[in-house]
C-alpha cells in the first residue's frame, strides 16, 4: 500500500544536506532510549518544537531500513521486534514491545515515578502440577532484554513464568501421552476463562539496543523469526525517525489496554509489522524466514513449518491472528496523522516559511479553481450560443412543419377531390357501360331483323 500522505511531505527535508552533528546526535540517542509509546512522539515533538529545524532535519533522515520479528523461548513466548534505522553510516537499532502495566483503575503513571517499575512484584497465577509444566522448549536465558517474560499479572497463565528447573518434563512417557497434553489444555482453558481481561494497562516500551545488536539490527544471542527489508531504492524509502514514534504511539492507543485475548504483545509486534510492511507498495518489501524448528510441545507431532508461522501462538495455542481490515484503516489513519504533525511541527519551526508556502499553495489552488471556473463558463456561453442556434433552427424546424401541415392539409383536400372525381367517372363509366349494353342489344335486334328480311326477300324471290 502507497502511503496516503503526499511525497512532499515524505521527502520533506530528505535531501537537504546531512546536519547530525555530535549534539543531535546524543539527543537522538536520548529520545530513542527507554521511552514509552503512549508518549514517544508527544516528546520527540515537544523537542523538536523547542529546537531547531536541524533537528527535525535529522529525524527525518534517520530512515527505517530493516526489521526483525522475535519470539522469546519462554513460557510466554513473548514476541516484540528491533527495528533498524540508518543514517549516512550510522546504524540504530530499537526494540519495541508491549508489556503489562498497571491496573487500569489506576493512572498509567502509578508506581512508575522512573519510568522502570518491575511488575515481577505482581503475584504470579497458581502453576500447573510439575508433570504438566508448558516448558518443553528451552530454559530461560536470563537477560536484560528478555523482562516481558517474568511480568505477569494475576490470573495470567500465558504470560507467567516458570522456573528454569521446570523447563522439562519430569516424565518421559509425557512426550508421548495424548490424554497428558489434553489435561494441560483443559487446565489452560480453566485459567482462560477465568481471566479478567482488560483490567491492566498496557506498557510499551522502546530502548535502544544498538550494543547488543549486529550490523543488521539481529540481536546476537537470539535467532529472529522473521526478517523484513526494504529494497534500496528511492521509491521504497522507509518511514523515518520522527515517523516511528508517531506509529508505535498511534498503535498504542488503538489498544491502551492490555487484554490477554485481544490486545498483547502478540498483537502490538504483528500490528507495528504490519504498518511497516504497507509503507511502501508490496514489492518493496522483502521478508525472509531462517530454516530451523518450529516452537512445539514435546508431547505434540514434529512440526515441520518454519517459526515464522508460529507468531500469535503460545504453546502451540492460536491466541492471535492479524485483522486485514482493521490494519489498512490503521494504516490510512496514521499516515494522516503523520501528516497532520509534520504541518503542525512546520508552523511551529519555520512559521513565515509555512504560511507562506500555505499561501502560495492556497494561491495556486484558487488560481486554479479560478482558471477551471473560466473554462467552465466558456463551455458554458458555447453551449449558451449552441443552444440559441439550436432554439433558432428549431423555429425554422417548427415552421417548416407547420408548412408542410397545411401543405399536406391541401394534398389532402387534392386527394379528397381527386377520389371524389374518380367516384363521379366511375358512375359515368357505369352509366356509358350500361348504355353500351342497350345499344348493343338493339344492334343485335336490327341485324336479327335485317337478316329476317333477306331471308323473307330470297324465299319471295323464289316464289316469283
Amino acid at each position: 500500500m502507497s502511503p496516503a500522505f503526499s511525497r512532499s511531505f515524505r521527502h520533506f527535508f530528505h535531501s537537504s544536506t546531512p546536519s547530525m552533528g555530535p549534539s543531535h546526535l546524543e539527543t537522538v540517542k536520548k529520545l530513542t532510549d527507554n521511552q514509552k509509546a503512549d508518549t514517544w512522539s508527544s516528546v520527540v515533538f515537544g523537542t523538536v518544537a523547542n529546537g531547531n529545524d536541524d533537528l527535525f532535519n535529522t529525524l527525518r533522515e534517520w530512515r527505517v531500513c530493516k526489521w526483525h520479528y522475535y519470539k522469546e523461548r519462554s513460557t510466554t513466548q513473548h514476541e516484540y521486534i528491533i527495528v533498524l534505522l540508518t543514517n549516512n553510516g550510522e546504524k540504530m537499532a530499537l526494540r519495541i514491545e508491549r508489556t503489562i502495566g498497571p491496573r487500569s483503575s489506576k493512572s498509567k503513571a502509578d508506581g512508575y515515578p522512573d519510568g522502570t517499575k518491575s511488575e515481577s512484584a505482581l503475584p504470579l497465577p497458581h502453576q500447573p502440577p510439575r508433570s504438566l509444566s508448558p516448558l518443553p522448549i528451552s530454559q530461560h536465558i536470563p537477560d536484560s532484554q528478555s523482562l516481558p517474560v517474568s511480568q505477569s499479572p494475576p490470573d495470567s497463565p500465558l504470560l507467567s513464568e516458570s522456573s528454569a528447573d521446570e523447563s522439562e518434563p519430569s516424565s518421559p512417557s509425557l512426550r508421548s501421552s495424548l490424554s497428558s497434553y489434553e489435561r494441560f489444555i483443559d487446565y489452560c482453558k480453566c485459567l482462560v476463562s477465568s481471566l479478567r481481561t482488560g483490567s491492566y494497562w498496557a506498557k510499551d516500551n522502546i530502548k535502544n539496543v544498538t550494543n547488543k545488536c549486529n550490523g543488521d539490527g539481529e540481536l546476537k544471542d537470539r535467532t529472529a523469526l522473521k526478517s523484513f527489508e526494504y529494497k534500496d531504492e528511492p521509491s521504497f524509502l522507509g518511514p523515518s525517525l520522527w515517523d516511528l514514534a508517531h506509529i508505535v504511539q498511534f498503535v498504542h492507543f488503538e489498544g491502551e489496554n492490555y487484554k490477554l485475548l485481544d490486545a498483547q504483545c502478540y498483537w502490538y509486534a504483528d500490528t507495528v509489522t504490519g504498518i511497516l510492511e504497507s509503507w511502501v507498495d508490496a514489492e518493496g518489501v522483502i521478508s525472509n524466514s531462517p530454516t530451523q524448528k518450529g516452537l512445539r510441545l514435546p508431547f505434540l507431532p514434529k512440526r515441520t513449518s518454519s517459526m515464522s508461522e508460529q507468531i500469535g501462538h503460545c504453546q502451540g495455542v492460536l491466541v492471535y491472528s492479524r485483522d486485514v481490515e482493521r490494519l489498512k484503516g490503521m494504516c490510512t489513519t496514521v499516515k494522516q496523522h503523520i501528516s497532520a504533525a509534520d504541518e503542525r511541527i512546520r508552523s511551529i519551526l519555520e512559521p513565515r516559511k509555512f504560511y507562506e508556502e500555505k499561501l502560495r499553495k492556497s494561491q495556486a489552488a484558487y488560481a486554479e479553481l479560478e482558471l477551471q471556473v473560466k473554462e467552465v463558463n466558456t463551455k458554458n456561453e458555447a453551449m449558451k450560443r449552441s443552444n440559441e442556434a439550436m432554439a433558432k433552427e428549431l423555429v425554422e424546424v417548427k415552421a417548416d412543419n407547420q408548412a408542410m401541415a397545411k401543405e399536406l392539409v391541401e394534398v389532402k383536400a387534392d386527394n379528397q377531390a381527386m377520389a371524389n372525381k374518380l367516384v363521379a367517372v366511375e358512375a359515368d363509366n357505369k352509366a356509358m357501360g350500361m348504355k353500351l349494353n342497350d345499344m348493343q342489344n338493339e344492334m343485335a335486334l336490327f341485324f336479327a331483323e335485317f337478316r329476317g328480311q333477306k331471308a323473307m326477300e330470297q324465299q319471295y324471290k323464289m316464289t316469283r
